[in-house]
């Protein structure tokens, strides 16, 4: 399971759940329901991750009532999810649609419409900030500008092919309007980054990403445990409670008899 992963689907909960603390029993219900049935690290934080929004939109408003003044957490979940997948976790479109529970032959249709749509909702809470829009086709190689899904968004979140980001870097060097549009794009997407939750690379946020993997990894082993190495397999047994109950039986009896000695 890859860190960043890890850290991205911790700030999944705190996308849905009001506090740290109220997000961390889904987190570890999710992951280790997940784990059950894949040892693979990016199947398994999607299928937690969207185990995870099921259960927020069961709870519904209640797991965020205390935040909804908030514009973050007046988004949809699903949005929320979205920005979090995107922008701290760089995931794919595809990867987000898969999540979401869409299909991802969609997925470059409805994704980049449902990001750009948070992330106009979150653009208009901020004063000052500059609404993006294209360029008025100063040439024929201009790119088209879809005002719900522009191509200056699938610039930044990194949805363009090779050839389509090498023919837009070349562009806009030598046309100032199309210069104009990415970068207040990019102004933008830094903006909103910052309404975002975000997890720390120390203290308790470490400890709850350790428990996690944890977690899954004792599941894993318990419906699984022809997976385990030997080191594996000794330390789950000493920590289960009847192993550790007989332990202490036999300690007090070594304790006993060695008295008599």
């Amino acid at each position: 399971m890859l860190e960043q992963d890890l850290k991205t689907y911790l700030g999944l909960g705190r996308s849905l759940w009001s506090t740290p603390e109220a997000s961390f029993t889904p987190m570890l219900d999710a992951i280790a329901g997940a784990s059950v049935a894949t040892q693979d690290g990016a199947v398994l934080i999607e299928r937690a991750s969207t185990a995870l929004l099921t259960r927020s939109l069961v709870a519904g408003i209640e797991a965020t009532a205390d935040r909804v003044a908030e514009p973050f957490f007046r988004l949809s979940p699903d949005e929320r999810v979205l920005l979090v997948g995107l922008h701290h976790g760089r995931w794919s479109y595809s990867r987000m649609s898969r999540i979401l529970g869409t299909d991802v032959a969609a997925s470059l249709q409805d994704m980049p419409r449902l990001a750009w749509k948070a992330r106009m909702h979150l653009a208009s809470q901020i004063p000052g900030l500059n609404y993006p829009t294209g360029s008025a086709r100063n040439g024929m190689s201009c790119p088209d500008y879809d005002p719900e899904d522009p191509w200056t968004q699938r610039f930044l979140d990194e949805e363009l092919s090779q050839r389509e980001r090498l023919f837009l870097q070349t562009h806009v060097q030598g046309c100032s309007a199309c210069q104009k549009a990415l970068n207040s794009c990019r102004n933008l997407y830094y903006a909103v980054e910052k309404w975002i939750p975000t997890v720390a690379e120390y203290g308790r946020d470490q400890q709850m990403m350790k428990r996690l993997k944890t977690a899954a990894r004792q599941v894993r082993h318990l419906y699984h445990p022809h997976e385990m190495t030997l080191g594996q397999a000794l330390v789950t047994f000493t920590l289960r409670p009847e192993t550790l109950t007989a332990l202490g039986v036999g300690a007090c009896l070594v304790y006993i008899l060695s008295r008599f000695h």
